[in-house]
């Protein structure tokens, strides 16, 4: 057997090997618990000047949902998920509460500095319901919305944060290791 044949069937044995692991996956979604211990060391971003940091104002609810719904294909998007998230802390958005808008007008991320209330995170910062519209996904504006929320959970006295996601965004997972997240638990829903 040829050298060029033996490496045809390793490559093929290993992506056969990691399409059974994603089928895997996504059969098993699995809750994912991220740590920063140290917001300090996360870097200032500079947005392109076309981009516009926008904080929330009374009326941003459906564009929040909007967002959402078009990014998020595992929840169930509504007005109502809005007010269970936020309600009771509504007055603190438009310090919390951040959208990216283009030159057009068009907002098309969101993120919100939140907080832990409960649990071993109490009194820790949360980067909460990060989402990029999918036609802007790919360009870098998931981890710049996301430092952008950990700056202002800085500026809000907060060191360190915790995020959750699941295994079925893999893609995310990667981007909140490199600003300095860490996995420090997996479990079943």
């Amino acid at each position: 057997v040829s050298f060029a044949t033996l490496t045809t069937l390793w490559a093929n044995r290993v992506m056969l090997a990691l399409d059974l692991r994603l089928i895997e996956m996504k059969e098993k979604e699995k809750y994912v618990t991220m740590v920063n211990s140290n917001l300090d060391y996360i870097k200032r971003i500079d947005l392109p000047s076309n981009i516009n940091v926008h904080w929330y104002e009374k009326g941003n609810e459906n564009i929040w949902v909007a967002i959402n719904q078009a990014a998020d294909k595992y929840n169930i998007i509504s007005n109502e998920l809005f007010d269970s998230q936020f309600n009771d802390k509504r007055q603190v958005l438009s310090e919390r509460q951040c959208y990216f808008k283009d030159k057009n007008g068009t907002y098309f991320s969101t993120g919100t500095a939140w907080e832990g209330r409960e649990g071993e995170f109490k009194g820790y910062g949360r980067p909460h319901w990060i989402a990029v519209l999918p036609e802007f996904q790919g360009n870098g504006f998931g981890k710049a919305i996301t430092i952008i929320v950990c700056n202002r959970l800085v500026s809000l006295g907060y060191e360190k944060a915790y995020l959750t996601t699941s295994t079925y965004r893999p893609i995310a997972i990667k981007m909140y290791k490199k600003i300095g997240f860490e996995i420090v638990s997996i479990e079943d829903p």
